[in-house]
């Protein structure tokens, strides 16, 4: 019984990444600001990894609004308010990034039963003084966003040491 209770201490503890240098993108971010490659049932997920660049871990937090150019500060400032955190967008290189690890990161996010990276989003990248680039997952087209509406899909971020 007790080499049983010993090997399940082991599994376990296996299952989490011991050095923050070892996180990879598609990663499980949990609450208490652990990573695992797998997903462990019932420990409160907080995001997934999407890209770890300049020693800084960015995890989505399964949020999708759609909202246009104007919309989009106050938008940022409802949705981190909401969840208790700052939110960030992620720069149009940042999303370049994302696009060599999508299929990691979008496998990871159907494996929650989250949304994908697919579709047309925002980036904090200025294209103009009046205009924000926008980046398309997972063909990596950008364009500038103009006046349409496109996905919000703000990311949380924690400093590597």
């Amino acid at each position: 019984m007790k080499r049983e209770i010993q090997n399940a201490q082991q599994s376990t503890r296996l299952l989490f990444v011991e050095n923050l240098r070892d996180v990879k993108p598609g990663y499980c971010w949990y609450e208490d600001n652990t990573f695992s490659k797998e997903i462990i049932t019932g420990k409160p997920l907080k995001a997934i990894v999407v890209l770890v660049q300049y020693n800084i871990i960015y995890g989505d937090v399964f949020l999708e609004e759609s909202c246009s150019q104007a919309q989009l500060g106050d938008m940022l400032k409802s949705l981190s308010e909401k969840m208790g955190q700052k939110l960030c967008l992620l720069s149009l290189y940042s999303h370049e990034m994302i696009s060599f690890h999508i299929n990691e990161v979008n496998a990871a996010l159907q494996m929650c039963g989250k949304p994908i990276w697919e579709g047309s989003y925002w980036t904090a990248t200025e294209y103009a003084c009046h205009d924000l680039w926008i980046c398309s997952h997972p063909s990596r087209g950008q364009a500038p966003g103009g006046r349409g509406s496109y996905i919000l899909r703000p990311v949380i971020c924690m400093p590597v040491e």
